[in-house]
């Protein structure tokens, strides 16, 4: 029985872990359409965040900051300088297929 509760309480954190990471994740997506002045998925990401309560921590700001670089830089010379900026992209990427998907099924396709 104690094996049962603690699997179960186990579960029940990483399942918000992989929230929590995903959250972070759409800072940096929102940063990354700002500085690539993508105005609807910026918008977008900051209206989940803001429902999150995640828009204007430390945490969010820090990598909302580094990630505006990235989408300032690649949006001028459409070049991956590392990999850190690499895992922004793909960030920011997951973010806009997640967005278009959930739009095509919501309106039939």
């Amino acid at each position: 029985m104690k094996f049962l509760i603690a699997a179960l309480i186990f579960v029940m954190s990483s399942n918000s872990a992989i929230a929590a990471d995903e959250n972070l994740e759409i800072c940096n997506a929102g940063g990354y359409y700002a500085g690539a002045q993508n105005r609807f998925m910026m918008g977008l990401a900051m209206h989940i965040l803001a429902k999150q309560g995640l828009l204007g921590t430390v945490t969010c700001n820090e990598l909302w900051k580094s990630a505006y670089d990235v989408g300032v830089s690649f949006s001028k010379t459409g070049k991956v300088v590392n990999n850190k900026e690499e895992e922004i992209i793909k960030q920011a990427s997951n973010f806009n297929e997640k967005v278009y998907s959930s739009i095509a099924k919501s309106i039939g396709y």
